[in-house]
């Protein structure tokens, strides 16, 4: 019987072969991890090898010894100490348990990958990726709600919602509403953004909208805070309520929130569409109805005349047969 001593105690019955080993380690053990390491048949005893590794940093040291003394048993020599990930930046002294290093510069992550005596300097760039696939989106989206609309509107649309608002005035002008805020100025202009135009946004021949990408990666370069500003008037945390000028993107913000609210444009067409269709409902049954008292009116009289035929038939054919019994009847012979 082996036991292995990693803070925790860990025990390998007799005879147990060198998988075993790592088994019991991983299964017994919090501190380390044991895998198992085939050197290669050139390796001769010393072929297999049992690595156990622990988490980085100086308080995540551990050793391993065990019990066995005799026979064959596992022996276990450090090959690595435990310490940790130490970088001056500004003159000061920094100590981490990891080589990642995420919590000393706002916004920064160091990937420490060696030693090294001499200094080095950490340049940090605007990344306007981000933005740009942002900007880009907001073009997309607003085409795809603008082939909607177009669906909407069109009678004789066959989509699944092809004609459902056709005619109706408060959808189109909700659509002008939607398109003005795409070709308004901003109501934060900076001294050379003014327009979705100024950084490339502008509209096709088929109407829908483009962007140039040349422009739009200049402005974004070159004039990113003034971009911010015509978007946002330079703040992430604006209110809903009251008047302000909030930028193309906050005043959107409200405005689609006011078409989309509890009393906005969407919900009051649909309301106004479904008490139509309950009006015609209502008005189809009354019409029902009356066909059926038509229908009845007309059915009774048909039959009243069909009988009154039959009678009048019957009365004829009751008075020639009278009168060609009366004796002076003038029959041919």
């Amino acid at each position: 019987l082996q036991t292995f001593k990693i803070a925790e105690e860990v025990e390998l019955s007799a005879g147990s072969d060198i998988t075993d080993i790592v088994t019991a380690i991983n299964a017994g053990s919090s501190l380390g991890t044991a895998s198992l390491i085939d050197r290669g048949a050139a390796a001769g005893s010393s072929r297999y090898v049992v690595a156990v590794e622990g988490s980085s940093g100086a308080n995540n040291a551990f050793s391993i010894d065990t019990t066995a003394s005799s026979g064959v048993y596992a022996k276990f020599t450090n090959t690595q100490d435990a310490t940790n990930a130490q970088v001056t930046i500004n003159g000061v002294s920094i100590l981490r348990d990891s080589n990642v290093i995420d919590d000393v510069i706002n916004g920064v992550t160091l990937n420490l990958s060696g030693i090294s005596s001499s200094s080095g300097s950490v340049s940090i760039g605007l990344d306007s990726a981000p933005v740009a696939q942002k900007i880009r989106d907001l073009v997309t989206i607003y085409n795809e709600v603008e082939s909607m609309f177009d669906a909407m509107m069109t009678a004789d649309d066959t989509s699944e919602f092809g004609g459902v608002f056709s005619g109706d005035g408060s959808v189109r002008m909700m659509r002008a509403t939607v398109r003005s805020l795409m070709i308004s100025p901003s109501s934060t202009p900076s001294d050379s953004l003014t327009y979705l135009s100024d950084i490339g946004i502008s509209i096709s021949k088929t109407g829908s909208f483009e962007i140039d990408e040349t422009r739009l990666s200049n402005a974004l370069l070159n004039n990113f805070e003034e971009v911010v500003q015509l978007f946002s008037a330079n703040t992430n945390n604006q209110s809903n309520f009251g008047e302000a000028d909030r930028g193309i993107a906050g005043d959107a913000i409200v405005q689609l929130n006011s078409i989309l609210g509890r009393d906005g444009t969407i919900l009051t067409s649909s309301s106004r569409i479904e008490k139509s269709v309950d009006d015609y409902g209502e008005q189809l049954e009354e019409l029902d109805r009356r066909m059926k008292q038509v229908y009845d009116r007309y059915l009774a009289q048909f039959t009243a005349m069909e009988t009154a035929i039959d009678k009048i038939n019957s009365t004829k054919d009751y008075l020639t047969t009278a009168l060609e019994g009366l004796p002076f009847t003038n029959k041919n012979k």
